[in-house]
């Protein structure tokens, strides 16, 4: 959906013709999809890398179909941050081997060797891994992120750390 008044009318429309909640999800998501692409005319301009830093931009992709599951993205032991679907977290790393894993990922870490002043882009995407539905992080070039980037929005940090519980929206 282009615009979000059409998007909400037809949210409204299922809702009272006993749509599956599934379409109502779809059509919320299209509706905030919609909003969040209509502030922004281009793609996400991010800052350079501090001096001696590196950094690595983590992201979610609003996807076709809901999915309101937390990806919390760590590094070893530490916690960088928490998306949701249409969010990104961009965060400074020191040069050197990482290894950035999701807390509910496949178990294969996605180790990055960074170099100063260099910025690398992470795609946080739902894969299935025998036969069940698991968090990964894949690494993409700047292009892919830019087309993605003008739906984007920055993370939430209240949410970072939090895990991947699926916080209630209502509280």
């Amino acid at each position: 959906m282009k615009n979000p008044l059409r998007a909400a009318a037809l949210a409204a429309a299922l809702l009272v013709a006993g749509g599956a909640q599934a379409q109502m999800q779809m059509v919320i998501n299209d509706a905030i999809s919609a909003t969040v692409a209509g502030q922004r005319h281009g793609p996400l301009k991010l800052a350079a890398p501090e001096p001696g830093q590196a950094l690595v931009v983590f992201y979610r992709d609003v996807p076709f179909w809901g999915n309101r599951q937390i990806f919390e993205v760590r590094d070893g032991d530490a916690s960088l941050a928490s998306l949701r679907f249409g969010q990104y977290a961009a965060i400074s790393v020191t040069p050197g081997e990482h290894a950035f894993a999701l807390a509910e990922g496949d178990g294969e870490p996605l180790r990055l060797l960074a170099e100063p002043g260099q910025t690398y882009y992470v795609e946080g995407v739902t894969a299935k891994v025998d036969k069940v539905k698991r968090q990964r992080l894949n690494r993409v070039d700047a292009q892919r992120f830019d087309s993605a980037s003008f739906k984007l929005s920055p993370s939430a940090p209240e949410l970072a750390g939090t895990g991947p519980q699926d916080p209630n929206p209502f509280e």
